[in-house]
C-alpha cells in the first residue's frame, strides 16, 4: 500500500515535531515536511505536495489555520485534518476540512488517544472512509484479528484481505508456507490490498490498517507491550510439524488480548489451530471456521467447529463483513 505523505502545519515546532515522530512510527504515515505558518506551509504544498494536511486552526501570524485553510480547499482540494481546542471545531468544520480532532491541551502533545485517533482518522479521510466513533477506535489498537490456513489458505487469505477496508484492527496471518514464499505472499496481498501487509519480524509493533504474515521457516508470536501488541520471531524449538503453526500464534494472541481478538480458521489439512482456537474462545474472543463448501480441504476448519472451538462456520464470502461487524460492535 502507498504510504500517506503528510504535511503538519504548525506554530509551536516542538508540538510539530511530537507529532511527527508519533505519526511516524506507523510506516504507512510519512511526513514529508513541517511548516510553522500559512505562507510557509503555501511554498511547503507546492513543493511537497502532500496525500494530507494536519492544521493547527490556532496559527501564529497574520493567518490563522481556520483562514488558511479557508483559502486553501477551493485551491488544491487537499484532504485536511485540523485540530486545536474545542471552540474551534464549529468554525474548522465550515471551512470544508476532513475531520476535526480537539488536541490535549499540552503544548507538547503526548496524549496516547489523540495520537491513536490521528493515525486512524489520518488513514480515513484520505481512503474516503467513514471513521467509527470512539470507542470502536480504541477497540482497533487493542483488538487483533488473527486467521489460520494451509491447504488452499493462499487463495482463501488474499480473498478475506482484499474485502477489507483500511480501518480495521492489526491482522496477523499463519499461513502454512515455507521460508521466502511467506515474503511473497506478503508483497502480493499489499499490492492488491488497501490494508499495508508485511511479513512478520521480532519487535514489529502492530498497528490498524495492517496485516502482518507468519515469516515461513519461524513461529510467530503476539505480546502486550506498554499500549501496543508487538511480535516475536522464534525458531522450532518445539519441533512442531507446521511452521509458522496456527496453535503457537493463536495461544500468543489468547494470552496477549485476554479476550479482545477475533480468530478464524481457515482451509487446511489436519488440525493446527484448534488448541489455540479453543484458547482464544474460552479467553473470550470471537471465533470463527470456514465452511465445508468453499473449503479446499475441510480438516483444519472441521476440527475446530466438532471440538467446539469455533462459535460459528461462515462461506468465505460472508468471513469479511463478519470480521467488520465484530471489530466493531
Amino acid at each position: 500500500m502507498k504510504t500517506i505523505d503528510i504535511l503538519i502545519i504548525n506554530s509551536i515546532t516542538i508540538s510539530a515535531e511530537k507529532l511527527s515522530e508519533d505519526l511516524s512510527r506507523d510506516s504507512t504515515l510519512k511526513i514529508v515536511s513541517l511548516a510553522t505558518c500559512a505562507y510557509e506551509a503555501r511554498d511547503k504544498i507546492m513543493q511537497h505536495h502532500p496525500d494530507l494536511i494536519i492544521c493547527e486552526c490556532n496559527l501564529h501570524g497574520k493567518m490563522n489555520g481556520i483562514e488558511f485553510i479557508k483559502k486553501l480547499l477551493p485551491q488544491y482540494h487537499l484532504p485536511v485534518i485540523m485540530t486545536g481546542e474545542a471552540k474551534y471545531e464549529k468554525d474548522a468544520k465550515k471551512t470544508g476540512a476532513s475531520a476535526f480532532i480537539e488536541r490535549p491541551k499540552s503544548s507538547i502533545i503526548t496524549d496516547d488517544k489523540y495520537i491513536k485517533k490521528m493515525m486512524l482518522t489520518a488513514k480515513a479521510v484520505v481512503h474516503g472512509e467513514v471513521l467509527p466513533g470512539d470507542n470502536a477506535v480504541n477497540k482497533m489498537f487493542s483488538s487483533l484479528i488473527a486467521i489460520g490456513a494451509s491447504t488452499g489458505g493462499a487463495e482463501a487469505v488474499e480473498s478475506i484481505i482484499t474485502s477489507l477496508p483500511i480501518i480495521m484492527p492489526p491482522i496477523i496471518i499463519a499461513q502454512h508456507m515455507p521460508p521466502k514464499f511467506t515474503e511473497i505472499f506478503a508483497e502480493r496481498l499489499d499490492k492488491f490490498s488497501k490494508l499495508s501487509v508485511i511479513e512478520t519480524d521480532t519487535g514489529e509493533i502492530l498497528f490498524p490498517g495492517h496485516a502482518y504474515v507468519a515469516k515461513g521457516g519461524f513461529h510467530t508470536r503476539v505480546i502486550k507491550s506498554e499500549n501496543f501488541y508487538k511480535i516475536v520471531c522464534s525458531e522450532n524449538h518445539e519441533q512442531l510439524l507446521n511452521v509458522p503453526s496456527v496453535d503457537v500464534l493463536f495461544l500468543s494472541v489468547a494470552n496477549a488480548t485476554k479476550g479482545n481478538s477475533i480468530g478464524a480458521v481457515l482451509t487446511g489439512m489436519g488440525r493446527d489451530g484448534t488448541i489455540g482456537l479453543m484458547e482464544m474462545r474460552e479467553t473470550g474472543s470471537r471465533t470463527i471456521a470456514q465452511d465445508e463448501e468453499t473449503s479446499v480441504v475441510y480438516g483444519m476448519p472441521k476440527a475446530t467447529v466438532e471440538s467446539g472451538a469455533a462459535e460459528m462456520s461462515l462461506s468465505l464470502d460472508k468471513i469479511p463483513q463478519k470480521l467488520i461487524e465484530l471489530c466493531r460492535a
